[in-house]
């Protein structure tokens, strides 16, 4: 666990933080190999990411304070320092970056579901940093465990499993497997109906490890909506 990387006078760099960074930057080279592999509008699907990223985050960062609401009442101000108390809820920012993305696709006039399977490697390319940031960060902890790989946990008792760091490496695999069948030729939304399923049920499986629980719901929903999109 490292929540800050270094420090330098009043200057420190959050694990966190830039873990979130790496993911953005990985996640739009995806999509921009995915455009130029299917000769799309590259400057249209920059856009597409940037609003579905940024807006996604906020809707993520919504979520969590909802869900965490008398820590940050007693502090309001602690909802603007996301460094200093991450907490960004998946599920909050799947939901919203996904309704952004499938209204700005149709006012862009793109495919949705050619879209959608390009987005859905940046999406995972993306996770794989964020949950890495996560496990450093100590914003997503999981149940106590005496396994020999649990690792400590700023501000909670015990070893954790790492539930965070074992996501990533999933997720790593998962990129690993659908990248091929993205970029080449295959019916649209197959690819988005594949990744929606295999992460729903990355994330109803996880869910058990976790310390604070409660996306399964979401997971069933990942799962039936990668099943209506097939």
């Amino acid at each position: 666990m490292a929540p800050i990387l270094f420090s330098i006078g009043q200057f420190s760099l959050p694990s966190f933080g830039l873990f979130l960074a790496l993911g953005f930057i990985f996640a739009t080279v995806l999509v921009w190999r995915q455009a130029r592999a299917w000769d799309l509008d590259e400057e249209k699907v920059l856009d597409l990411t940037l609003l579905s990223f940024f807006g996604g985050l906020i809707g993520a960062r919504i979520y969590f304070i909802f869900a965490h609401l008398n820590f940050f009442l007693a502090e309001p101000i602690k909802i603007f320092l996301f460094n200093r108390y991450p907490g960004f809820s998946f599920w909050g920012g799947m939901i919203a970056g996904g309704l952004i993305l499938i209204y700005a696709s149709k006012r862009f006039k793109q495919n949705i579901w050619q879209i959608g399977d390009t987005a859905i490697l940046g999406l995972i390319g993306g996770m794989v940093f964020g949950q890495l940031g996560c496990f450093f960060g100590g914003c997503s902890a999981g149940i106590e465990s005496s396994a020999f790989f649990a690792s400590s946990v700023v501000g909670l008792v015990g070893k954790r499993f790492p539930v965070s760091l074992i996501e990533a490496i999933i997720l790593a695999l998962l990129l690993f497997r659908l990248w091929p069948q993205a970029i080449k030729f295959h019916v649209f939304g197959r690819v988005l109906s594949k990744g929606l399923i295999y992460l729903g049920f990355i994330k109803l499986i996880l869910e058990e490890y976790h310390d604070q629980k409660g996306g399964y719901f979401f997971s069933m929903l990942l799962i039936f909506l990668g099943i209506f999109v097939h």
